[in-house]
């Protein structure tokens, strides 16, 4: 179980509504599923892309829904950054990010998941690689880049993964204008 999904359980029980924004073969959203135990669980992906075509593709897609064929999913197929303004705000506990992994889609999609969970739910994600350890100096120090860009200091990081308990602050500035605050998590990568 990655670290962001441990603490949602920890955190906010079982039974809660969540989304995974990047699903790819649904290896992942499995696991979620196994151990959240949601009410509502929405898988967002396009299962198309041209910079990875070898592995989001129609057969990734066709792979996921095999893997998940005995759970109640609602399939979202768009880009998360279309598909999530149209949601409803509120509508979340829990939102796990794993998708496009450059700064400004990543940005887009942690506002985004901000204003779809409600107060005290978590929105968290994968593949964050502080500086002082790139295991890929795009794909990881992007997605580093962006939970910067939006939450500043204000996260709680296991590395790969990152999250933060939504509050008034964070619903209110939704990411802008983030001052760096003093690290809360309990890893020294995080500082």
């Amino acid at each position: 179980v990655r670290p962001a999904v441990g603490f949602a359980l920890h955190t906010l029980g079982t039974g809660i509504r969540c989304m995974e924004i990047g699903v790819n073969e649904g290896h992942h959203a499995r696991v979620m599923l196994e151990v959240l135990k949601p009410s509502k669980f929405v898988a967002v992906d396009h299962w198309s892309d041209v910079t990875y075509p070898e592995r989001y593709t129609e057969a990734a897609f066709k792979t996921c829904k095999d893997l998940l064929s005995s759970y109640n999913i609602e399939y979202v197929r768009d880009k998360s950054q279309s598909a999530l303004p149209k949601m409803e705000p509120d509508s979340f506990d829990f939102i796990y990010i794993d998708g496009e992994h450059n700064r400004d889609a990543c940005s887009q999609d942690i506002r985004n998941a901000i204003r779809l969970v409600r107060i005290g739910g978590i929105v968290g994600g994968h593949d964050y690689w502080p500086e002082v350890i790139p295991i890929d100096k795009q794909y990881g120090l992007d997605v580093y880049g962006a939970v910067r860009d939006v939450l500043g200091y204000n996260v709680q990081c296991d590395p790969p993964d990152w999250w933060v308990v939504v509050d008034d602050e964070v619903k209110s500035s939704n990411g802008s204008d983030r001052q760096a605050w003093a690290n809360n998590g309990n890893h020294p990568l995080c500082l």
